[in-house]
């Protein structure tokens, strides 16, 4: 029978005994699809709670979607799957995501690599049209992420696609990244720390395989449909989602990513005085171009991109550090944006947003920041707060925001030099030692508010990142802040009303897709079961294109009816409402329909998407989510930290509702087949997993 999306193979390598064996995909794809999904499914039959994340028994699975590798729109993404050290104290199953690394994956022969053991000596995979090696990488242990590319491509060649650890994850901090391309990584999860872990450091795959579609005559007519768009003309000005938009030349539009935050406008005001040259970067299929690339004219930064947080990266420490008082900035945050993606760091743990939302100085109760934050803000806070001084950090606050202090600052955490191995085991680890220690002074017990300020999750598993998860508040986000195992925004845009970008999706389109009476979701102070049913489809849907793999944001700009305020590109898509009411907010039915080679439904999709949500969740439950107490942060989960439902918006009204939070949870809870915060065996066996749901009972973790 011929395989349509997939290669077929799942190759496995044990570093410890260098055995290198293969087994059949679809056992693990069978109701899972692939991606997020396949990497649950063989998390869950191999990785008990017993093992620790940066123990040789934890495993690193690269996973792909059967949309990778096909040509489909948007799917350059893949997974990165396994137990995460970033939680504290219970550590459970986190993908991450990012691009181009899985289709080269698949067209190499394999549609999954799972890596256990540890590696004697400092190693590195190589892959090649299905032939796999375990090679000596003794000479590139020590290098950062973008000289390990570059020894790696004189080696093997320029069509190899490389991921690899800098030294912050040869060092085993938990902040560290699986790097693929400058500021492309695997960054949510610290599986840098656990590949360094594992003596391994850089998986490297090629090849000329070709993915078999059912139909690609219809793939390439439904890519075309699906990617119309209208240009906006130069100094045209046009509502887009709810935001004034201008059209702008090319060359300017590269410089602007997601919208007006953060650094954009210096770099493109440096790119006028001909310091820099940029222009646009995407991922494999994908036309958003959502990167920057970048080369100084200086010769220095050469081949660096950034996204997103990483074009904010320091800009507001620069800001703050020159009093405000620059026009335009100078080159320390593009510096400290590539000096951490060659340390192989997470940006978001060390970018700080609160400035840009007008709080430069010192939080306080009445702070009104409607936004996400970041782990910059934490660091920055908690010296504000006089809890962290030169004397107990080594640091010269007084610099904050120059090169000097970021060289340090990230120096200190990679190589876990004197304050820096505190920072280097976490953030939550970082607060609770800081909080139990005298050195830091009489106010240091304000770390933990700052903390719960920063990441909204209570209990022994926080969000997975600071920033994203917390979003404007608003009844869905906040749910969904408690509830959910993935991060980021995207797709919200579908079902929320966020106060700064209001919902462009017409009223007809949202209640096709989420229900009558889904548009109540828009009041920012309703709570009700259309909430909990809107996050539901939410997580649903996201776990599906996670599994196919779609980008968000790229899908989401198919669908999004003008979402392109957010990207680089000086566009508006179709907003004719009869267009999305007959075409899927993402599309993943319509491509799966035209790859698979048979009928796919919007239902059957958000069916897969609630099993391996359900699977998830078993996952966390079996890792000790709903049983573990700790003595410092608490027992409390499918929660937010006490002090989130005491924050106030600007006219006094309570950001939210403790009350409403918590009916709104038990209609989640209701809606999901779940008794507190566990899936019953009714709600198992109908998504046909008894087998879950008997271990969960032989356990004494099953609830009805």
């Amino acid at each position: 029978m011929e395989q349509y999306g997939y290669v077929g193979t799942i190759l496995r390598v044990n570093l410890t005994t260098k055995e290198i064996t293969t087994f059949p995909t679809e056992k693990y794809v069978e109701g899972f699809l692939g991606s997020k999904g396949l990497a649950a499914k063989i998390y869950w039959e191999e990785i008990g709670p017993e093992v620790k994340p940066l123990e040789p028994e934890n495993k690193l699975i690269f996973a792909s979607g059967p949309c990778n590798g096909t040509g489909a729109n948007s799917s350059g993404k893949g997974s990165l799957a396994g137990k995460s050290p970033i939680w504290y104290p219970v550590s459970s199953f986190t993908h991450s995501t990012t691009g181009n690394f899985t289709p080269t994956m698949k067209r190499a022969g394999f549609d999954a690599i799972i890596i256990e053991g540890k590696a004697e000596i400092p190693s590195y995979l190589w892959i090649c049209d299905g032939h796999v090696e375990i090679r000596d990488g003794r000479d590139l242990w020590g290098k950062t992420t973008r000289n390990t590319r570059h020894m790696i491509r004189e080696r093997h060649g320029n069509n190899v696609v490389v991921a690899c650890i800098g030294p912050a994850g040869e060092n085993q901090v938990v902040s560290a990244v699986v790097s693929v391309a400058s500021n492309q990584v695997f960054g949510r999860g610290g599986f840098g720390a656990v590949m360094g872990s594992k003596n391994l450091k850089a998986v490297v795959v090629t090849g000329k395989g070709r993915i078999k579609v059912a139909n690609p005559r219809g793939l390439l007519e439904l890519n075309r449909e699906r990617a119309k768009s209208e240009a906006i003309k130069i100094d045209e000005h046009r509502t887009v989602m709810g935001k004034e938009v201008v059209g702008k030349p090319w060359e300017e539009t590269a410089a602007c990513n997601y919208g007006s935050v953060g650094a954009e406008t210096q770099i493109r005001d440096m790119a006028r005085f001909g310091r820099v040259r940029i222009k646009p970067n995407a991922c494999e299929n994908c036309f958003v171009f959502c990167r920057t690339k970048f080369n100084w004219h200086d010769k220095s930064q050469q081949d660096a991109s950034v996204i997103c947080a990483s074009n904010i990266g320091f800009a507001t420490g620069e800001a703050i550090h020159n009093k405000f008082q620059k026009k335009m900035l100078g080159t320390t945050s593009y510096k400290y944006a590539q000096v951490l993606d060659d340390l192989g760091l997470n940006m978001n743990d060390f970018s700080q947003l609160a400035p840009l939302y007008g709080v430069p100085g010192k939080f306080d109760e009445n702070e009104h920041i409607e936004g996400s934050l970041q782990g910059g803000d934490w660091l920055y806070q908690a010296h504000l707060f006089g809890i962290l001084t030169n004397e107990n950090t080594g640091l010269p606050w007084e610099k904050f925001g120059t090169d000097e202090f970021i060289e340090q600052l990230l120096l200190m955490v990679t190589y876990r030099r004197g304050f820096g191995n505190i920072l280097a085991q976490g953030f939550r680890y970082a607060t609770q030692y800081i909080y139990e220690h005298e050195e830091f002074g009489e106010n240091r017990k304000d770390i933990l508010w700052i903390y719960q300020r920063i990441n909204g999750k209570a209990g022994n598993m926080g969000c997975l990142e600071n920033g994203h998860g917390q979003y404007v508040p608003n009844p869905g986000r906040a749910i969904y802040t408690a509830m959910g195992d993935r991060t980021g925004s995207e797709p919200e845009f579908m079902w929320s009303k966020m106060l700064k970008y209001p919902s462009a999706v017409p009223e007809v389109v949202r209640e096709k897709w989420l229900g009558d009476g889904s548009n109540k979701i828009l009041d920012l102070h309703y709570w009700g079961p259309e909430v909990a049913h809107a996050v539901i489809m939410h997580e649903n849907y996201c776990s599906t294109i996670d599994s196919l793999h779609l980008c968000a944001v790229g899908t989401l700009n198919n669908g999004g009816g003008g979402v392109s305020a957010f990207t680089n590109r000086s566009v508006a898509f179709p907003s004719d409402p009869l267009f999305w009411l007959y075409h899927t907010p993402n599309g993943a039915s319509e491509f799966l329909t035209q790859i698979f080679g048979r009928e796919v439904s919007y239902e059957e999709c958000v069916e897969t998407g609630e099993r391996i949500t359900n699977l998830v969740r078993a996952i966390w439950v079996r890792d000790g989510y709903t049983t573990v107490a700790d003595d410092f942060w608490g027992c409390e989960y499918d929660s937010l930290w006490p002090m989130q439902f005491q924050r106030k918006d600007p006219d006094g009204v309570l950001f939210t509702d403790p009350d409403g939070f918590k009916a709104t949870r038990a209609d989640y809870y209701k809606e999901r087949g779940w008794i507190d915060g566990v899936p019953t065996r009714a709600t198992l066996e109908r998504l046909n997993m008894k087998y879950v749901a008997d271990n969960l009972e032989a356990r004494g973790l099953l609830k009805g």
